[in-house]
């Protein structure tokens, strides 16, 4: 019961905390040992506190006779933060953030290995005594506690083995009681005023009325000058445009956005499909556009003043090929979930999220004019088959620019 009259109080302002009282309770359970009775859990009451907010708001509202509803109501956003490789700077600077004051949030950390958080451990305690993995939590929090300057609310949990990036969120997101929940990766540099833009976007939103599944937005990749040259090939590919779509003043209310930085109105059932890759691809595409279904076709709108930076991936060509082949795992299975999906379009027409399109250069290239020219030097030569690649290749690239041009 008291978990949950302290969330329901904390939207209207009326659950303060003590940060420096500490109760410890000698006789019972602890984090290290069983409880001395049987536990028997209140099923759902997280999902009840958003149901019982309602009722409450929906009660102000009557009585102040559609007035607006009193200041010290807050904006109570959770911040889910999955993180297998456990690395400390990502996560500091994460938790260090400043929340606005008519803002709760409360960061909840979800480490998928628990080796990675003994190895971390380690590292900032210089200390080679073996601890446990409930020890190594507490150790951790309290370790960002003291790193932090504005000793936001933490909370580690840790799960028993790897279980991936959905199975991960999905545990942040039963730990939550929040309205709204801010997704980030751990490996994201967020703005010092991230929460600031978030809340003003919340703001904007509800003051005209609107009533939106989430904010999508920026994950910004650096482009400094002496950008390698395997990088600038990974920007120039798009492989990185749904990063960085909250830019794109096409795309208002995109239909999706990445895990990195997004933020979702808690909806009681909302869960990540944990068929899909650990290392993710696809889950987020399928998460967005069932949450937009489940809420009869609520929709997601851009915030590209709420930043975070995402730094290229580690390693060489190998390393992210395999990293983006990943991808394409989990994008290929969304064919075959969403083929019939439609989504409402901005003149109010049906619009279809899998359809056929003209093939790009680089699927022409593989799989018309290389078997051609291949099958054309067994007839004629090698020497006509490299002039007919390459006059090919250039036919079908303008061909193709042509296409694109005329298309947008």
């Amino acid at each position: 019961m008291d978990p949950y009259l302290s969330r329901l109080y904390l939207k209207f302002g009326a659950s303060p905390q003590l940060y420096r009282a500490k109760l410890s309770n000698k006789q019972g359970g602890s984090n290290t040992s069983e409880a001395r009775y049987a536990r028997i859990p209140a099923v759902s009451w997280r999902d009840k506190v958003l149901l019982d907010t309602d009722e409450i708001l929906h009660y102000l509202e009557k009585i102040t006779l559609g007035e607006s509803i009193p200041e010290h109501v807050n904006i109570v956003l959770d911040i889910v933060i999955p993180s297998y490789r456990v690395k400390l700077d990502y996560l500091i600077d994460i938790v260090d953030l400043d929340v606005p004051k008519y803002m709760c949030s409360t960061f909840i950390i979800i480490i998928d290995s628990p080796s990675n958080l003994l190895c971390a451990i380690k590292d900032f305690s210089g200390s080679n005594e073996d601890v446990s993995v409930p020890q190594a939590t507490t150790l951790l929090k309290n370790y960002l506690m003291r790193s932090s300057r504005y000793k936001n609310n933490i909370r580690v949990r840790c799960n028993e083995e790897n279980l991936g990036a959905s199975a991960t969120r999905n545990r942040g997101i039963s730990e939550s009681s929040a309205e709204y929940i801010l997704f980030l990766d751990d490996d994201v540099i967020p703005d010092s005023n991230l929460l600031q833009e978030y809340g003003k976007a919340l703001l904007e939103q509800e003051r005209d009325g609107h009533f939106v599944l989430g904010l999508v937005a920026l994950v910004e990749f650096p482009r400094p000058k002496d950008l390698p040259v395997i990088h600038a090939g990974v920007l120039m590919s798009y492989l990185t445009f749904m990063f960085e779509i909250a830019n794109n003043s096409d795309y208002n209310e995109p239909a999706w956005g990445v895990t990195a930085n997004i933020l979702f109105r808690k909806v009681a059932g909302m869960q990540f499909d944990t068929s899909y890759a650990k290392t993710g691809g696809g889950e987020d595409v399928d998460f967005a556009l069932t949450l937009s279904k489940m809420t009869g076709g609520l929709k997601l709108k851009s915030c590209p003043s709420a930043r975070v930076t995402h730094l290229f991936w580690e390693g060489g060509i190998i390393q992210l090929s395999n990293h983006f082949f990943n991808w394409t795992i989990g994008d290929g299975a969304l064919y075959f979930r969403f083929q019939d999906y439609t989504i409402m379009g901005a003149n109010g027409s049906c619009d279809r999220l899998v359809y056929y399109s003209y093939p790009n250069l680089v699927e022409i290239f593989v799989f018309v004019i290389i078997p051609l020219s291949v099958q054309n030097a067994m007839v004629v030569g090698f020497g006509t088959a490299i002039f007919s690649i390459f006059r090919s290749g250039l036919l079908m690239g303008f061909a193709d620019l042509m296409v694109d041009l005329c298309w947008n």
